[in-house]
């Protein structure tokens, strides 16, 4: 742990064994409800094609700036 500022750090090998994907946002949609969630539809490409992802962003970006 990171002891000036609080915050735990991992190994580079933890790092490397994580599975980063990128896709493509088809659209956002706020949450209904919700301040600060967006539902996004993203395109992951094969093998996971489009799945829905619920975030947390909602507060730093609006839907039109997603689309």
């Amino acid at each position: 742990m990171d002891t000036e500022l609080g915050i735990q750090t991992i190994t580079f090998d933890t790092f490397a064994s994580v599975d980063i994907r990128i896709g493509n946002i088809h659209s956002s949609i706020p949450l209904e409800g919700s301040d600060k969630l967006l539902v996004l539809t993203v395109d992951l490409g094969k093998p996971y094609g489009v799945v829905e992802i619920l975030t947390g962003i909602r507060q730093w970006y609006t839907s039109e700036e997603l689309d």
